[in-house]
């Protein structure tokens, strides 16, 4: 039965789009291959900490993979789920300048 809050199949799908391997993913979350398995699978909830990093590690917003966790997070702050930065961090241009 799916406990967690994420659609772990939109994990999936972005992560094959962009070529990587569960390993790769893994390895670069720090956590083990058959833990985003799981969640990929839905066998096992995902934290708001573990589906911000699977988000922004993708280039993808928390929304486009995990949208009731991001509704219940924002049910449990008492705010406005538009409020919440859903959006991957952009790393800092080659030239110093930040990205747009």
């Amino acid at each position: 039965m799916n406990q967690g809050l994420q659609d772990g199949s939109r994990i999936r799908e972005f992560r094959e789009h962009r070529g990587l391997s569960i390993g790769e993913l893994a390895a670069r979350l720090g956590i083990k291959p058959q833990s985003l398995s799981n969640i990929e699978w839905n066998n096992k909830p995902v934290s708001a900490a573990i589906a911000t990093r699977i988000a922004r590690e993708l280039g993808v917003t928390l929304d486009d993979i995990a949208p009731r966790l991001v509704r219940k997070v924002a049910d449990d702050l008492g705010i406005d789920a538009s409020l919440l930065a859903l959006t991957p961090r952009r790393e800092p241009q080659a030239n110093g300048g930040a990205a747009a």
